[in-house]
């Protein structure tokens, strides 16, 4: 399902669990690692969510700090329509009305990027 080009580039894939994969590619100056999670919903426990939730930190502390990372899922969040804590993060764009998810992904925004998530 890759390019040939892309398929070149492909170094190693992980699924972490069913909820949560690592594919990792080189490019001309380093190394790319994606995580592709997909989060429990709302309606998930809260055991559930913690469980998913430090898998995905792991996940992000184990890439290694030259790679550059995209985290591209769905994390199942609403940040709400106002949400200053993430301005800088996500600009001013949001809906709704926040949910309990939403904890969540300031977690892996601050540890993503500690600079632009203070809360």
């Amino acid at each position: 399902m890759l390019s040939p080009r892309t398929r070149h580039s492909f170094k190693s894939w992980e699924p972490i669990s069913d909820r949560l994969l690592t594919a990792r590619l080189t490019h001309r100056h380093g190394h790319l690692t994606i995580l592709v999670p997909y989060a429990p919903t709302e309606d998930a426990s809260d055991a559930d969510k913690d469980a998913f939730y430090d898998l995905l930190e792991g996940a992000i502390r184990n890439v290694p700090p030259h790679d550059r990372l995209v985290v591209a899922g769905d994390l199942n969040a609403v940040t709400g329509a106002y949400h200053s804590d993430l301005e800088e993060g996500i600009g001013p764009f949001g809906s709704g009305t926040s949910n309990g998810n939403y904890t969540g992904l300031l977690t892996i925004c601050a540890l993503i990027a500690p600079s632009v998530v203070d809360y």
